[in-house]
């Protein structure tokens, strides 16, 4: 996963990451925790299509 160095929330997604559990909002944390689950499964390869090359190099 790459974080662009430069990015405008940067500074306020890394400390939302670091106090993740003790605070109450952990939006940006669950939503970056689903989508880690996400890419890791077969949805990104559902998201693309049939037809993409990524799909039809895998078969």
């Amino acid at each position: 996963m790459y974080l662009q160095a430069d990015a405008p929330l940067l500074a306020v997604f890394k400390q939302e990451l670091q106090s993740f559990i003790r605070v109450r909002n952990e939006d940006q944390v669950d939503s970056f925790a689903h989508f880690l689950n996400w890419s890791k499964g077969l949805g990104v390869y559902r998201a693309l299509g049939r037809d993409h090359w990524i799909n039809i190099e895998r078969l």
